[in-house]
């Protein structure tokens, strides 16, 4: 699963993967365990570039286990090994809009998100908004280029996404 932070990739995966009856795997918490360090901290100390190799490896290394749902981070896709990768699977891009992620997400979000502005001078929702748009305007072609199945989550439930989610993975209509 692909989307922007909010969109609710970690609480959606959960979900199918109990339908589907696989494990699940959280991308970002797969890096911090291995990493011994928060997102914020790996980007603080490290930087971006660095965190993405490690969301590869963690990506490759759950490519290598048994199928199942994984929640990946929103940036995932940003490389081309990782598309490669990406070809070999399903994949689902959970899509909101922005008033939508920023009623999940809260202006105090952005400190553990790094990408939506966490270093900017801005305070509150208008930052955290704009932090959303820039990284929707940067992701949305990869994203729509990629996805196999893209479904619309505002006003829907956790399980409802999954159950349109898993409509689309068996070719049901309307989920695409």
């Amino acid at each position: 699963m692909i989307g922007l932070p909010g969109s609710g990739k970690s609480t959606v995966a959960p979900e199918l993967a109990g339908m589907l009856g696989v494990e699940w795997t959280d991308l970002d918490e797969a890096v911090v365990a291995r990493a011994g360090l928060s997102v914020p901290e790996l980007f603080e100390q490290f930087g971006e570039q660095h965190f993405r190799d490690l969301e590869l490896a963690e990506f490759r290394n759950a490519l290598d286990g048994p199928p199942r749902v994984l929640a990946a981070g929103g940036g995932l896709l940003g490389s081309e090994r990782a598309r490669s990768l990406a070809a070999d699977c399903e994949v689902v891009w959970l899509r909101a809009r922005l008033d939508t992620l920023l009623a999940r997400l809260g202006p105090d979000e952005r400190a553990a998100r790094p990408l939506l502005g966490a270093r900017g001078p801005e305070p509150g929702e208008q930052s955290l908004r704009a932090g959303l748009a820039r990284l929707d305007e940067r992701r949305a072609h990869t994203y729509s280029e990629t996805a196999d199945v893209v479904v619309e989550v505002d006003g829907r439930s956790p399980r409802e996404v999954a159950d349109i989610v898993l409509d689309g993975l068996t070719g049901a209509e309307g989920a695409h």
